[in-house]
């Protein structure tokens, strides 16, 4: 597997892939409950791309919280660089 972002130390790698996968899903919730109310979809359908919008945040802030603050600041810089805007 190909590493997006690249830990310092190796032993967080993985949760900074988790990290960056969990930051990708969180992404594309919200960018398909902004694609479902701009075109008139149904409440239920709007609230319920919300709801999986806010799990996903969730999850993303729960892994985000394990890392530690120098390992924060590195995958945000690496982010930064590919997407134009931090993880957080």
């Amino acid at each position: 597997m190909t590493n997006i972002l690249n830990a310092l130390n190796k032993k967080y790698q993985a949760r900074i892939n988790q990290v960056y996968n969990a930051d990708r899903k969180y992404h594309a919730a919200v960018n398909a409950s902004a694609f479902l109310d701009s075109y008139g979809a149904s409440k239920y359908e709007i609230s319920k791309a919300e709801y999986v919008q806010e799990v996903a945040f969730n999850k993303l802030e729960n892994l985000w919280e394990t890392l530690p603050k120098r390992e924060q600041d590195t995958a945000n810089k690496q982010y930064f660089a590919i997407h134009g805007y931090s993880i957080n």
